[in-house]
């Protein structure tokens, strides 16, 4: 039988102290499902990002247990740092300048539309 068991799947969680430090915490699918707790699978960005390999996520959580200071402002944070390997919020940031230089695209577009519109009217 070479079908992994809840008990032998290791999960990661980060405990975010107010202080900025944090401390690692690891259990087993077994412990989550014994203690009622719930589990999310945090994939929403495969279609943007390819995820790491599961050597390179095992990398990253080493990487963190050894971190002095967290990276990280929550437990979603953390997962989408070790699967993708860039902070959540610098992919925010990518998404932010991507929306302004639309939004002012659009802004330009319609303030066109709207001199268009007046020169039409006052030449009737």
């Amino acid at each position: 039988d070479n079908k992994t068991k809840p008990e032998t799947i290791e999960i990661f969680s980060v405990k975010i102290r107010e202080n900025g430090t944090f401390k690692m915490l690891k259990m087993s699918l077994e412990d989550v499902w014994n203690n009622g707790w719930e589990l999310r699978i945090n994939n929403f960005a495969d279609k943007e990002k390819p995820p790491h390999n599961e050597k390179d996520i095992r990398n990253q959580v080493s990487f963190a247990r050894k971190a002095k200071q967290s990276l990280w402002n929550n437990n979603q944070h953390f997962v989408y740092w070790c699967r993708y390997g860039s902070r959540q919020q610098d992919v925010r940031k990518r998404q932010m300048s991507e929306c302004v230089k639309w939004g002012s695209v659009g802004m330009n577009a319609g303030m066109l539309l709207l001199m268009n519109k007046k020169s039409y009217s006052t030449s009737k």
